[in-house]
Order: structure tokens, then C-alpha cells, then sequence
């Protein structure tokens, strides 16, 4: 089922040995979660990269809540000699690319896909 098939996929990415996921809860309730990987740059081995995978909250959660977690994110790829690198979806709000700003991060390529 389609169900499975991305089950075994987030089960695959989460278990990559520079996969590292940081949660943010309320009282007990996730209300936000920030993956990333922590891997060699593509065209240079030399420079380690912290590739984020995902980050999303509740919609309900506290806005700080996905504020620290970009921060954290950020602090701790710095932290182990790592770029960040974050993505902002064509369907992302303008604050997306605000927050990044923020950290100092600039737009630097855009994909484009088939629908899949």
C-alpha cells in the first residue's frame, strides 16, 4: 500500500547514521519536528553539510516553537563544522524564507520537477 511504501521510506531516511531529529513539545505533545542530515557536500567532500529534511509544527503550536527549532538546528550544525542548508518549498509562507534570512542563510539554487 502507499502507506507502507512511505512508511519504509521515512524508516530508511531516519536510520541514516548523520540523521539527526530535534522535537519540539508542549506538555508532553510533539507540536514540532526539524530533521537533518549530516553528510558530505556532493561536489565537495571536504565541506560537511546539515541538509534539512523537514520541519513542520502544529498549526496550533506556540510560534517560538518553530523558531527554536530552526535556531537549534542552525546552532548545532555550526557547532560540528557543518553548513546549513535549508529548503523553502514553492509552497512555503514568505516567513519560511524570513526565518532563514535571519540566520544569514540566501537563496542559492531553485529545482524544478515533474509531478510524480
Amino acid at each position: 500500500s502507499d502507506d507502507d511504501n512511505l512508511l519504509k521510506a521515512v524508516s530508511v531516511v531516519l536510520t541514516l547514521d548523520g540523521t539527526e531529529v530535534l522535537v519540539a513539545d508542549v506538555e508532553g505533545e510533539i507540536v514540532g519536528v526539524l530533521g537533518t542530515l549530516y553528510a558530505p557536500f556532493t561536489w565537495n567532500h571536504d565541506v560537511l553539510i546539515a541538509d534539512e529534511l523537514f520541519w513542520w509544527a502544529q498549526p496550533h503550536a506556540p510560534f517560538r516553537a518553530a523558531s527554536r527549532l530552526l535556531e537549534t538546528a542552525v546552532e548545532r550544525a555550526e557547532a560540528k563544522g557543518a553548513v546549513p542548508i535549508f529548503h523553502s518549498m514553492a509552497s512555503s509562507p514568505a516567513s519560511v524564507k524570513r526565518a532563514y534570512a535571519r540566520f544569514g542563510m540566501v537563496p542559492s539554487e531553485t529545482t524544478y520537477m515533474r509531478a510524480a
